[in-house]
């Protein structure tokens, strides 16, 4: 399709369900002069963003003494998990926390029809419909709040995953189903912990200094030769954080880094397992502490190698070698620099920078030293030489998969760039588009060459 000159029609597509336990909404774009993906969401209504309960001027008195209300069993159960999480969530992160965010959890039956909302932490639960107090003695919550005919029906109805930012009550905020999808089942420890999760990227776009680039997972190296070397990454990650001794845990932790950084000199492309690491990776690390030893959550203290890919597969290739593995790969480099005593490893990830370079300037690393370090990883990690075939057979069957974005890439239309960008954009620079008048909706982003270029970057 065509459209005037100096605007662009940008594509919305989500994407779900494209590695276990990912996070289940994307966002992709194809921004002017510069083609551009989002992987955190925008305020679709465009409002501005309301003070959070932690903020001065907001009320967050915990409220009078709540009546007795009758809970199914279900309800219960959830917000004990909830309760639960958001309890061992604090300090898995410093300056996360999760109570600070306005939360409204859209509760749906198995058929998808609202049939209420839950709203934690919400500084006007009123607003949002017929509200009645719930008991939080024994929580750290603010507020809770069970919500009956919600104001906000048709954007509680129509949310099918989470919204990072949304005005709901004249607040700005999170907002997630409960119930109504096999990924959202309210009741589990998965649910409170994948609810964790993606509240800590909206403290990652309000604090983390990194704000993405380039996220072509279809144009990713596939080669032999680069999988190979991912699979030995990973090995040796693995090795790492299940040494029995310092020594041991320091040399293997050499092997990452040197593979790492052997890759990234070998092909620029390489740089978006760093950036994928800070955003994804991080976030699942926070998911694996607040589980602790309690192992009837899907991430905990135990579990860290459990989802690294040490065998390179030989199907949904993009998807697990370009996007999936960095949640664990990142959360195991965040656990093995815990293991290392390493210090101020949270700022400095708030700053920009990577785990794995954090965890090169601790072991002090030498470029020098890469080449034997990776011979030494070779022989440490694969003795009988098996990566090699597992990596002829993946690079031959990703020839055939489909696009990684089911189709996004043809929605560039007349931009007619083929590589994607990845970036995040900051409310002021939301703010700053609304203002000057793009069309923000649900199916697509509206914006002219002249508004981008005022409003990215805005302070």
């Amino acid at each position: 399709s065509m459209t005037h000159p100096a605007r662009r029609l940008l594509a919305l597509v989500v994407v779900l369900g494209l590695a276990a336990g990912a996070c289940q909404s994307s966002t992709t774009i194809s921004a002017p002069s510069e083609p551009m993906v989002t992987t955190f969401p925008v305020d679709e209504t465009g409002a501005e963003e309301s003070p959070r309960p932690s903020e001065p001027g907001v009320a967050t008195a915990t409220p009078a003494a709540a009546p007795s209300v009758d809970l199914s069993d279900d309800l219960t159960t959830t917000i004990d998990n909830i309760a639960s999480a958001f309890t061992t969530a604090v300090g898995a992160w410093p300056g996360f926390e999760p109570n600070d965010y306005p939360v409204v959890l859209a509760l749906k039956d198995d058929d998808g029809s609202l049939n209420g909302a839950l709203a934690i932490n919400h500084p006007a639960a009123d607003a949002l419909g017929t509200a009645t107090a719930l008991d939080i003695s024994d929580t750290a919550f603010v507020s809770l709040h069970l919500v009956a005919d919600p104001a906000e029906r048709a954007a509680l109805q129509a949310l099918e995953a989470f919204n990072f930012r949304v005005v709901l009550g004249g607040v700005d905020s999170f907002a997630m189903v409960a119930g109504g999808d096999e990924f959202f089942v309210p009741t589990t420890k998965m649910y409170a912990s994948t609810l964790v999760h993606e509240m800590f990227h909206v403290y990652q776009t309000d604090v983390f200094a990194e704000r993405g680039g380039s996220q072509d997972i279809d144009g990713y190296d596939y080669s032999p030769e680069s999988l190979v070397l991912i699979g030995l990454e990973q090995r040796a990650l693995r090795a790492a954080i299940g040494a029995d001794s310092r020594s041991d845990r320091e040399l293997a932790a050499r092997h990452v880094v040197a593979i790492r950084n052997t890759r990234l000199a070998a092909d620029p492309r390489v740089a978006l397992d760093g950036r994928q690491e800070i955003r994804e990776g991080t976030a699942r690390y926070v998911e694996h502490v607040l589980g602790g030893n309690d192992t009837s959550y899907p991430y905990h203290l135990g579990n860290f190698a459990d989802q690294l890919t040490v065998d390179i597969p030989d199907a949904d290739i993009k998807a697990t070698m370009a996007f999936g593995r960095w949640y664990a790969s990142g959360a195991a480099t965040m656990h093995l620099l815990s293991q290392l005593d390493a210090e101020d490893v949270s700022t400095r990830i708030d700053r920009g920078e990577r785990p794995v370079d954090v965890l090169a300037q601790l072991l002090a690393v030498e470029p020098m030293t890469y080449d034997s370090l990776v011979a030494d990883a070779l022989a440490a990690y694969d003795p009988d030489n098996e990566l090699a075939e597992q990596a002829r057979i993946a690079g031959e069957a990703v020839r055939n998969e489909p696009s990684f974005w089911g189709g996004a890439d043809t929605a560039t239309d007349d931009a007619g760039a083929a590589e994607l960008e990845q970036v995040a954009l900051t409310q002021q620079e939301l703010d700053c588009l609304v203002e000057r008048g793009a069309v923000i909706t649900n199916e697509v982003l509206e914006i002219s060459n002249e508004d981008w270029a005022a409003c990215y970057g805005q302070p």
